[in-house]
C-alpha cells in the first residue's frame, strides 16, 4: 500500500466530514503526516493519515487489516484513538494524553504530538469564525499546551530508557 493510495482512501473514508473552519476533513491527516520527523517510518506515515479513521468513520481495525493495512499501523492507530469519552469508562482528554504518554509507544508518541501541532496551527486557527477562534485560544493554554508538555515528558523518558537499555548493553553500569 502506497501513500497515494491511503489519502485515496481517507478522501472516501472523510467524505462529507469538515473541520470547524469548513475545510474537507481529509486534509487534516495530510497536515498531521508532514507535521512528523522526517525520518518518519512509511507505517508511522500511513498511521498518521489513518489517525482518525477509527473515531469519525464506521471502519474498524479488522476493516483496516481487511483493506491491506499491516498490524504496526493498526496498532499506532489504535494507540491514538480516543476510548469512549464519558465517566465513568472514559478519560479525560489529559487522562488520555497521560496514558499515550506513559506508553512507551514512541509512534504514538510521536503522532499524537504531530496531531496537537497541527490542531494548534496558528493559520488553521485563523480560519475560524471569530468565537471559535476564542474557544480554540482557550483551549490552546487549557488543553493543547499541557498535553504536548506530557508528551514532551514521555518521549524523554522514553530516550532516557533507551539510553539505559544501550548503556547497561556496553557494561558501562
Amino acid at each position: 500500500m502506497e501513500i497515494k493510495d491511503t489519502i485515496e482512501f481517507i478522501k472516501r473514508a472523510h467524505v462529507n466530514q469538515f473541520d470547524k473552519s469548513g475545510e474537507p476533513y481529509w486534509k487534516h491527516p495530510v497536515a498531521v503526516m508532514h507535521n512528523l520527523p522526517e525520518d518518519s517510518s512509511e507505517n508511522l506515515k500511513h498511521a498518521a493519515l489513518l489517525h482518525d479513521v477509527l473515531e469519525d468513520t464506521t471502519h474498524t481495525p479488522r476493516s483496516l487489516k481487511n483493506l491491506g493495512y499491516n498490524d504496526k499501523i493498526i496498532k499506532i492507530v489504535e494507540a491514538v484513538t480516543r476510548p469512549e469519552r464519558r465517566p465513568p469508562s472514559g478519560l479525560s482528554y489529559l487522562q488520555w494524553i497521560q496514558k499515550i504518554a506513559n506508553s512507551g509507544h514512541y509512534e504514538a508518541i510521536v503522532l499524537k504530538m504531530a496531531d496537537i501541532r497541527h490542531n494548534t496551527d496558528p493559520e488553521r486557527r485563523s480560519k475560524l469564525p471569530k468565537e471559535q477562534r476564542e474557544i480554540y485560544e482557550e483551549m490552546f493554554w487549557k488543553r493543547y499546551m499541557p498535553a504536548l508538555e506530557q508528551l514532551r515528558i514521555g518521549l524523554h523518558l522514553l530516550k532516557e530508557k533507551e539510553n539505559q537499555k544501550y548503556v547497561k548493553r556496553s557494561k558501562l553500569l
